[in-house]
């Protein structure tokens, strides 16, 4: 009987843990859904990079994570996933 108790409380541990992760999943997705309304109906141009830096800790390159709508009308180009150094190798 020892073993059926351990087993019943492993089973309700593992239920509460699911039900946790789904409640987290949940705010996630509903933070995310925010962020994302904002980024693609803010009138200003708004994009997130991501920088590269060289051994010497001086920043090399940036590619753009995410760009909204108004930042692709004034760059002219969907510029998402891209490295700078692609479509300005002289910078």
């Amino acid at each position: 009987m020892p073993g059926d108790a351990l087993n019943t409380l492993s089973r309700e541990a593992l239920e509460a843990e699911i039900l946790r992760l789904r409640a987290t999943e949940a705010t996630l997705r509903a933070s995310e859904e925010r962020f994302r309304t904002i980024l693609e109906t803010v009138d200003a141009a708004f994009a997130i990079v991501e920088v590269k830096f060289d051994a010497a800790d001086q920043p090399v390159d940036y590619r753009f994570l995410e760009a909204n709508p108004a930042f692709e009308r004034e760059a002219g180009v969907n510029l998402r996933g891209k490295w700078v150094t692609e479509f300005a190798p002289d910078l």
